[in-house]
């Protein structure tokens, strides 16, 4: 414990400054009171603060070279690093890209990774088409093109195949059957219901 010979306080000796000048290698005042001592000084002497900073970093500085690239170099570069991240994250990048297309068109756009956790597990990790697994993608039941939103009541998860073949269509149609149609939208229910039970 130490006293702070600024506000009187006696303080634990971690709340003060190291300061090798003094017996005890800490500061006479709290670091609190040392901050604010320091900030008047500054405030009152302002001029004698900018030289020492300006003449410090006269002796510190230490010039870089500078790469200087042309505007398509730095096209490049960003576009490469752009392809990289795309190839790493492939579900990442079409979840963005199926915001921005809903954002262009003025549509819905709430749709978050927590509510695409729900929806695969309503769906229980497989396509909400066929019913296989593995890498599956977010499929708009009502495609953007028809006014649907990038939101948890139309997103589904579907395969591959699956996607590339509904494509634009109207989901009734090209699912062909009612029996098929109730059970996708009981499964996209579910998923609402799990995301209020994790909340």
């Amino acid at each position: 414990m130490k006293k702070c010979t600024r506000c009187g306080e006696l303080k634990d000796t971690s709340l003060y400054y190291k300061h090798s000048g003094h017996w005890d290698e800490l500061d006479t005042m709290c670091i609190s009171c040392s901050k604010v001592a320091k900030a008047k000084w500054r405030e009152n002497n302002r001029d004698k603060h900018n030289e020492t900073s300006r003449n410090y970093n006269k002796r510190t500085y230490v010039p870089r070279p500078r790469i200087l690239l042309t505007a398509e170099e730095v096209l490049k570069r960003n576009n490469e690093s752009k392809s990289r991240w795309s190839r790493r994250n492939p579900n990442s990048h079409r979840a963005a890209q199926q915001k921005r297309m809903a954002t262009k068109r003025q549509l819905v756009n709430d749709f978050t990774e927590k509510e695409w956790q729900a929806v695969l597990l309503s769906f229980s990790h497989a396509c909400a088409y066929c019913g296989v697994g593995g890498n599956l993608e977010q499929d708009h039941v009502v495609s953007v093109v028809q006014g649907g939103g990038y939101t948890i009541g139309n997103i589904v998860p579907a395969c591959r195949s699956c996607n590339a073949s509904k494509s634009d269509k109207e989901v009734r149609d090209w699912i062909g059957c009612e029996n098929n149609y109730e059970s996708l939208v009981t499964s996209m229910g579910d998923a609402e219901y799990i995301l209020k039970m994790e909340i």
